[in-house]
């Protein structure tokens, strides 16, 4: 019975074992084929992700910097009618011929207001692109020959400083940063203000001057240890009412007294 068994009931045929092993193999790789091509998808789309992310940010932030410039320059009328009637009486209080001329543009105001608007269409309020004859022609003949008594230089009455309120980013306190104000130049010797703050006639400090009051003022701020961690590089500055990013002096130039900011500093 033993030697008439059949070679089949020995133990399974060699060639077959073998085709299992290459199926499972072939198997394997295919499978390791497809999850690399899922990392790759991932990471693609990680990449894109990140991309879009950064291209939104700069268009929000051109964005606000516009909409920073259109508010500057509507903020400019009322800074641009001040230089001119601090120019004016600048004038007039030099004497002659122009300055009578000027005293009496001065005490009419139907007179003073065209020549502010004659001023305001030329695009320049401080620099006054103005002729005598222009005056004249803006000037009634009564108010011409009218004399009057020497007008006073008109000064800015605004505060020379200004205060803001800062916080370092992850506290929750708030320290009292001071900035001064620049009080304008003289119409007839120097350049006019172009960064105005509040309307009181001051120039607004510029950014470089804000950012070193900050670092200066969170110098003294003490670590873990009690020591001051002394002066530190400042990253950003934004404005909390509003997320306003104060980066450059026509972001200065919308700050106020009393702002809220919050301060990034680079680590030590």
């Amino acid at each position: 019975m033993e030697q008439g068994a059949s070679p089949s009931a020995q133990g399974p045929e060699e060639p077959k074992s073998d085709l299992g092993q290459r199926c499972e193999a072939e198997g394997g790789e295919r499978q390791a084929s497809e999850e690399e091509q899922k990392r790759a998808a991932i990471r693609q789309q990680a990449e894109a992700d990140l991309a879009m992310f950064h291209e939104r940010r700069r268009r929000e932030i051109e964005e606000r910097r516009q909409q920073n410039r259109k508010r500057a320059e509507g903020a400019t009328s009322e800074a641009e009618a001040q230089a001119i009637q601090g120019a004016l009486a600048g004038e007039a209080s030099t004497g002659g011929a122009v300055g009578a001329l000027l005293q009496a543009v001065m005490s009419n105001p139907s007179a003073a207001a065209a020549v502010q608007q004659a001023v305001a269409a030329a695009g320049s309020g401080a620099a006054l692109p103005l002729r005598v004859n222009e005056l004249l022609a803006a000037l009634p003949q009564s108010a011409a020959a009218a004399p009057s008594a020497p007008l006073a230089p008109v000064t800015p009455s605004g505060p020379s400083q200004f205060a803001l309120r800062v916080r370092e980013a992850g506290s929750a306190s708030f320290r009292r940063v001071v900035v001064g104000r620049a009080a304008p130049e003289a119409a007839d010797g120097g350049p006019s203000a172009e960064r105005e703050g509040g309307g009181d006639g001051c120039k607004s400090p510029s950014f470089t001057e804000v950012e070193c009051s900050v670092c200066a003022k969170f110098r003294s701020v003490r670590g873990p240890d009690g020591s001051e961690v002394g002066s530190r590089r400042l990253v950003t500055l934004v404005r909390i009412g509003d997320c306003l990013e104060v980066a450059d002096d026509e972001d200065v130039a919308l700050l106020q007294d009393g702002d809220e900011l919050e301060a990034t500093f680079a680590a030590l």
